[in-house]
């Protein structure tokens, strides 16, 4: 792959330093590589490892500059044929967003750290098609700040050269106890080395062998510098050491016996089986260990979920590491070592980055009218739906290999980079008709299309389709779907001549099965197959990112495990009574409900005056699989929609159907799941 890397500048900084480590290690690898940035200091380190690099200013915000940055981007882009963009910073995203859907190259972001919100910002960001998060807590501020679809957010943690970075294989034998702060020391990351000063003489009484050593430069510098002389005055021994800027750290992790600090000089020096305590500007989780590493992993190890960080904290923390033996030092650095080794080794990041590249390169929206069509209530911000488009894309591509694939959604062009996929808004006619007239198939991919119980105009909607899609000779087929009883004789009679226009007809249930084969001649018997929700089998998140949501969104202490509830926003009050008598049950056996608005715009006002009711919590833009990786934790399940009970089997949940619905009923009869009217 010929690769271009933006990111606004190569100053010194730990984001800037795994660019520098993903561009050399892919040049490893066999690949391309260009950085274009405003230089800086790591720009030679570039091009020992062979990358190239451009000059082009996209540090700075002025109108002026970005556009002498977009016009010298343009023209990098004209002279080069790069297969994919991944942009390191916000401004190079917003100005190479343009310019590659123009050429249609694949742009990739990654974000390093929790940006500024507000108007403006989030107007004017730009994603791309698909996303890298450094943490779960900044996957899901992407998700619910700039509403990037989850599932389109890959966490990928920076990456450590654990060649480098690794252990001393010369143990030191020297009695003094040497602590190591390392951090840039501007005003925003450096309270950490003032705290570590005002405690100094404390802890020197407790430990008369510490010598402590402070590394970093920033514009706090000078005035640490004043505190730390005053206090080797008044000790009477050089107890603090200023280093400044250091730019080879191993000498210092490999002297230390103990490491202050947060994100990449935690892993560094975990990797180097030093004991380290996360502290930083943005929290406290204090030592590092089994219990700990795994949440400060969900916040790239900068302890934004932590405590706040202060004095007696800190304090009890050092004096924590200190008092601990030689060798208890060394096995916990050991473990440490081992679990950067697993999780952050540069090697296994790059292949994961790698992957991302070729998942974002193999689904790229086709330019001109596909080979086939699918069709469903697609692009509306329902869950379920959203499940559906994204089971049937992967069921299209494995049973028709060599052809292109488009879909009618709600918003046409603006879906693309949700999906995916080459999109043609639905209620255009024209752009439809010319969909279809280049097509070969037409697939209406899940859900309960042919039916008149929300009204006929959507049931006219999709017989319009199927007899034009017959009238250019397309293969017509129906993946999952549902029936349900007509409410007119009208209906009935376009639901069968949809039926018979098939040339394949896979219902999700026995009873639209049923249906379906009494209603149609013999001959077309053949035709029909039972087939399970395509939405069912949908792989649940990793367990990170499961221990993450529950995080988020379940009290500390929640002994009795939780519930989840799925509402339907426009149900009937005597059906909403059924599940609020559920609901008080479970709650009163100490359950905690967590409401998931499957469908926002609808559903999110009922599940918020549930959960103030019961005291439960609501969820906010969570994709198919983190339902599921959230549900297969559950105890239960009470949903009012589908699919939701359609990701509790998936989980392998035990679960509960409400309302009126048929195909309701139908699922949790036929997948084990309990329907109100079995006990009412």
């Amino acid at each position: 792959m010929n690769l271009l890397l933006l990111t606004s500048s190569l100053g010194c900084g730990g984001a800037e330093t795994h660019i520098v480590s993903l561009a050399k290690e892919l040049v490893r690898r066999g690949h391309q590589v260009t950085v274009a940035s405003a230089g800086g200091a790591l720009t030679q380190a570039l091009s020992e490892g062979g990358v190239k690099h451009r000059t082009i200013s996209l540090s700075k915000r002025n109108p002026f500059s970005l556009l002498m940055a977009r016009h010298d981007l343009r023209r990098l882009l004209k002279k080069e044929c790069f297969d994919l963009i991944h942009a390191h910073a916000r401004i190079p995203a917003a100005l190479a967003s343009p310019l590659a859907k123009k050429k249609r190259i694949p742009l990739v972001t990654t974000v390093h750290a929790r940006f500024r919100s507000g108007f403006f910002p989030c107007r004017f960001s730009r994603w791309g098609e698909r996303s890298v998060a450094v943490s779960e807590d900044l996957k899901h501020h992407l998700s619910t700040v700039y509403h990037v679809p989850s599932d389109h957010i890959r966490v990928i943690p920076n990456g450590i050269d654990t060649q480098i970075f690794c252990p001393n294989p010369k143990a030191t034998d020297d009695a003094r106890l040497r602590l190591v702060f390392v951090s840039r020391l501007d005003k925003d990351c450096s309270r950490g080395a003032f705290l570590l000063c005002r405690m100094a003489k404390r802890l020197l009484k407790k430990c008369p062998h510490l010598e402590i050593c402070i590394a970093g430069g920033g514009d706090a510098l000078p005035a640490l510098r004043r505190l730390v002389n005053r206090i080797n005055e008044e000790v009477g021994t050089r107890l603090i050491r200023l280093c400044g800027y250091v730019e080879d750290l191993r000498p210092l992790y490999h002297s230390a016996d103990g490491v202050i600090g947060v994100s990449r000089v935690a892993l560094e020096a975990m990797a180097c089986a030093i004991p380290v305590i996360l502290a930083g500007n943005e929290g406290m989780l204090g030592l590092a260990n089994g219990k700990t590493v795994s949440r400060a992993a969900a916040s790239n190890f900068c302890c934004r979920d932590g405590k706040s960080l202060n004095e007696d904290a800190l304090e009890h923390e050092i004096l924590r590491l200190l008092s601990m033996s030689r060798e208890m030092r060394a096995r916990l650095g050991q473990a440490l070592a081992d679990y950067v080794k697993r999780r952050h080794d540069l090697s296994v990041i790059v292949k994961q980055t790698e992957d991302f590249y070729r998942q974002a390169l193999a689904r790229r929206p086709s330019a001109t009218p596909a080979d086939l069509i699918l069709c469903g209530y697609y692009g509306y911000g329902n869950v379920g739906d959203d499940a559906l488009l994204h089971a049937a894309i992967c069921r299209a591509e494995e049973q028709y290999p060599d052809y292109t694939v488009s879909a009618l959604t709600r918003r046409g062009k603006k879906d693309e980079a949700r999906f995916g996929i080459r999109c043609v808004r639905r209620t255009n006619p024209l752009a439809v008709a010319k969909e279809l007239r280049h097509a070969r198939v037409l697939v209406f991919g899940g859900g309960t299309l042919l039916q008149d119980q929300t009204s006929l105009r959507s049931l006219l909607y999709y017989a319009a389709l199927l007899r034009l899609a017959r009238r250019h000779g397309l293969r017509t087929e129906l993946w999952g779907n549902g029936l349900s009883i007509p409410r007119t004789a009208k209906g009935e009679q376009l639901i069968v001549k949809c039926l018979l226009s098939c040339h394949h007809i896979g219902l999700r249930d026995s009873w639209s099965l049923a249906w379906g084969l009494s209603h149609t001649p013999d001959g077309v018997r053949g035709r029909f197959f039972l087939e399970k929700d395509l939405a069912e089998g949908t792989p649940s998140c990793s367990v990170s990112r499961t221990d993450y949501i529950c995080r988020l969104y379940l009290p500390q202490e929640a002994p009795l495990g939780f519930g989840i509830v799925t509402v339907h926003g426009r149900i009937g009050r005597g059906y909403l009574k059924i599940l609020l008598s559920w609901l008080s049950v479970l709650r009163g056996e100490g359950i905690h409900l967590v409401f998931v608005p499957m469908l926002p715009e609808e559903d999110e006002r009922l599940c918020r005056r549930l959960a103030a009711l019961y005291r439960g919590t609501v969820t906010s833009d969570l994709s198919p699989s983190d339902l599921v990786g959230l549900m297969s934790r559950a105890r239960i399940v009470c949903g009012m929609r589908l699919h939701s009970l359609v990701f509790a089997a998936s989980a392998g949940t035990p679960f509960v159907g409400f309302g009126n619905d048929p195909k309701i009923e139908s699922f949790c009869r036929e997948r084990g799941g309990i329907f109100f009217t079995d006990l009412y």
